[in-house]
């Protein structure tokens, strides 16, 4: 993954650890591939 994009999503829950203990995750079907 390009440095640019990894600091555009580390600290998205889908990608990161520490991420799940501030923020939750909800999965619909408008976007299927974050799951």
């Amino acid at each position: 993954m390009p440095a640019e994009v990894w600091e555009k999503v580390k600290n998205h829950p889908c990608y990161s650890e520490e991420a799940h203990h501030f923020f939750a995750r909800m999965h619909v079907a408008v976007a299927p591939a974050c799951n």
